[in-house]
């Protein structure tokens, strides 16, 4: 019996023991992945309402000193990328937001234009990627070279908190990536 019971311990650690070493190659494979955070901000004044959305955040902490930015993490320098979107929804009802580009904002960026017969507004880039390799813990990306950075002014009565639904999305070699956050303002 003992002589059974150390077989199939041997045969069990084996696979383990090849699992552990094939892990370093697994890991530098992973699919890229869309990120990446926008900084939102709500004024209210005696009528106008002023919304800013800064892809740079607080202080320019873009990716990889922080999360702002628009990235693709696990890319290479040759990864396609192409129809990077943001759309942004208000709830149904919401006044019209007229929408402006800021200092900082690239020029890759379209201004936000509302999707006909919906409370959601959309921008896209089509400038240029910058690819950064990996370094340290921190996987290779490609980034936006141009941040988004826009203001909308819209009328509005009473400043209430505002849900707004985010949607990201890329086209990374052929494969749409998205992602959705929902925030309060």
């Amino acid at each position: 019996m003992r002589r059974r019971a150390l077989t199939r311990a041997a045969v069990w650690a084996t696979p383990v023991i090849s699992v552990a070493a094939a892990a370093p190659a697994i890991a530098a494979s992973f699919p890229p992945g869309l990120q990446g955070w926008t900084q939102w901000q709500r004024r209210c004044g005696f009528s106008t309402t002023t919304l800013t959305v800064d892809g740079n955040g607080p202080n320019n902490l873009v990716y990889p000193n922080d999360i702002y930015g628009f990235y693709v993490y696990y890319a290479t320098s040759t990864t396609s990328l192409t129809n990077a979107c943001m759309s942004f929804s208000y709830s149904p009802g919401y006044p019209a937001i007229t929408w402006t580009a800021l200092t900082g904002s690239g020029a890759g960026w379209s201004l936000p234009t509302l999707v006909p017969g919906t409370s959601t507004y959309r921008t896209c880039y089509s400038g240029p990627w910058t690819y950064v390799a990996a370094s340290g813990s921190n996987p290779a990306y490609a980034i936006t070279s141009q941040i988004p950075i826009f203001r909308g002014t819209t009328t509005i009565s009473t400043c209430y908190s505002q849900a707004i639904t985010i949607v990201r999305s890329v086209t990374v070699n052929g494969n749409v990536l998205s992602f959705t956050r929902t925030i309060t303002i």
